[in-house]
């Protein structure tokens, strides 16, 4: 039976550093506490660890991002710009409003950018095939460089694009965290209201969301679930109508802080008192809403640990396989026992 080759994950791991920790100790040249650098190579020595390749200093880690102002954006920058300012590799984004055309062009430029030591793609997407054909050709060029490509917070481990390095957060568990607390409050007839179908991040907590209302017996009629654009509007109109269909709704999952802003705010048109006659979850814990009356219980993205990961791994010498990052419920005032 043939055995696995060490990885510079396993190197990390058996030292107790971080990935970039260790691709930085493994360069002789860089400065770093000897202590560390010795825990290191006495671990790839007793793993029999042989590095592929050595990254060439100096260059760009050029990231692209979905939405502009995301919230996963200053914490990644920041992580990214210590992780890599010892290495002199400097950071550039561009911003892509979700265009996908766009991103599958800028891909295709920075395969022939030879300033780019690294590429991080963040945000949701449509999966559709002329996408993925677009950007698996690009990705196919960057990797012929040894450039790593990193998807980070796209909504799926596996997008069809071999090669890709992985870094995400827990949609699914998110979503069915906060249906678990609404049960546990007894509320049975829960309503969804969710983006559209084909964008990566709406489908993954929509599938989060199921799974758990599945699970544990709550009311499973597809009249429940909104699906449309991901705003506030129109999440405030499926509300309204969702309520005026279902007045037997008690609690809603809104698959944003955003839109759960705009349930709330058609809840207090329809006269429904929150928490006391409808309880409302949100998802991403965005600034600000603590504030809110009253404040959201939602679920939060760790977005200074997203950010971490991913400058681990786009600067890692090896991929180290699909990295999640766990969600955790903030419970708020929002939500209350089902009456």
């Amino acid at each position: 039976m043939s055995v696995r080759p060490a990885t510079l994950a396993d190197v990390a791991a058996r030292a107790g550093v971080s990935l970039a920790t260790a691709s930085r100790a493994m360069r002789s040249g860089h400065p770093m506490a000897a202590p560390t650098r010795r825990r290191v190579l006495d671990a790839a020595r007793d793993l029999g660890y042989r590095p592929h390749r050595i990254r060439r200093r100096s260059g760009i880690v050029s990231i692209l991002a979905s939405v502009p102002g995301h919230m996963v954006m200053p914490p990644l920058l920041t992580s990214l710009q210590e992780a890599t300012a010892e290495d002199q590799i400097a950071t550039a984004v561009t911003t892509t409003g979700g265009d996908l055309a766009l991103e599958c062009r800028t891909l295709g430029q920075l395969a022939d950018d030879p300033r780019v030591q690294g590429v991080v793609v963040v945000g949701g997407a449509y999966l559709v095939p002329h996408w993925t054909d677009r950007v698996g050709r690009a990705v196919v060029r960057l990797l012929s460089r040894n450039i790593p490509v990193v998807f980070c917070g796209r909504g799926g481990g596996d997008l069809g694009i071999p090669g890709v390095r992985v870094v995400d957060y827990d949609h699914d568990g998110g979503a069915a965290s906060a249906v678990a607390h609404l049960a546990g409050l007894g509320h049975r007839t829960v309503g969804l209201i969710r983006g559209p179908e084909g964008f990566t991040t709406s489908d993954r907590r929509a599938a989060g969301f199921q799974g758990a209302v599945q699970r544990r017996g709550l009311d499973d009629d597809p009249g429940l679930r909104m699906t449309g654009v991901r705003s506030a509007e129109f999440a405030a109109d499926a509300t309204r109508e969702l309520l005026l269909r279902r007045p037997d709704v008690t609690a809603l999952f809104c698959e944003s802080d955003a839109m759960a802003m705009g349930a709330m705010r058609a809840a207090h048109d329809l006269g429904r008192r929150l928490p006391e006659d409808l309880s409302v979850v949100g998802f991403d814990n965005m600034y600000g809403v603590a504030n809110l009356i009253p404040p959201l219980t939602t679920v939060e993205v760790p977005s200074s640990r997203l950010g971490a990961h991913t400058a681990e791994v786009v600067l890692a010498s090896e991929d180290p396989g699909p990295v999640m990052v766990p969600t955790r419920l903030v419970v708020r005032n929002s939500v209350a026992p089902a009456t």
